[in-house]
């Protein structure tokens, strides 16, 4: 019976040993993903602060964005928040997420926006486009927009 116990442990063992090594190519894959997300991030947002939603929309969105949303109701979502919060003055990245689907690798990352008059909390999604990564997504949550 002894033994039997110390082969289920040992396989146990095993199990968790196979769930941290899938799990750590993960991580380093999203790792490794993370500056050139970070880099486009920058790209955007620098676009956004200028107001530039003609850039936005045609060059920096992916097709299932454009297909999602008209670039009227984009424009005036964009340059809306723009004009109630003001530009984004500086940002401290929090929560971030890679994840498959079917349609392809998304990298999902949360900022606390600091605005030049008032804070917010932005959300980013990215879809990978080959090597580089476009925009499939942004909602910005703040107290000041109601």
């Amino acid at each position: 019976m002894k033994k039997f116990f110390i082969g289920l442990g040992v396989v146990f063992l095993l199990i968790i040993l196979v769930f941290i090594v899938i799990g750590g190519f993960g991580y380093f894959k999203a790792k490794k993903a993370m500056p050139a997300a970070e880099n486009f991030v920058e790209t955007f947002y620098e676009h956004y602060n200028n107001k530039n939603v003609a850039y936005i929309y045609n060059t920096l969105s992916h097709d299932k964005l454009r297909q999602a949303i008209k670039f009227q109701a984009f424009e005036e979502f964009l340059k809306g928040t723009v004009d109630k919060l003001g530009p984004v003055k500086s940002k401290e990245k929090g929560l971030w997420r890679l994840s498959s689907a079917p349609d392809g690798t998304y990298m999902t990352i949360q900022y606390k926006a600091y605005r030049q008059d008032s804070e917010s909390v932005d959300t980013v999604i990215l879809i990978q486009n080959d090597d580089s990564w476009l925009l499939a997504g942004y909602n910005v949550n703040s107290k000041d927009l109601f």
